[in-house]
């Protein structure tokens, strides 16, 4: 499933004052929430017994699909 920018930034407030009705710049704000997301839940998986290289592998693991997945997405609209 494609990821929109109006979903990834519906639930991020920034500091500017947009109008309504007026997409959000995601910047670095969004990129900041992401990794803050990402470290807390490696940060979890840790605490809860988890070896770092497990948990570091996971992720990589699944950075590996989703980057596959859209290239495959980018590969089917160049198609179009």
């Amino acid at each position: 499933m494609p990821l929109r920018e109006s979903c990834l930034t519906s639930h991020i407030k920034t500091d500017d004052d947009c109008h309504p009705g007026e997409p959000r710049v995601p910047g670095d704000k969004l990129a900041d929430a992401l990794q803050s997301q990402v470290i807390n839940a490696f940060e979890a998986a840790i605490y809860r017994g988890m070896r770092p290289t497990d948990a570091l592998a996971v992720i990589l693991s699944w950075m590996s699909s989703e980057m596959m997945r859209i290239q495959a997405e980018q590969a089917n609209r160049s198609k179009w």
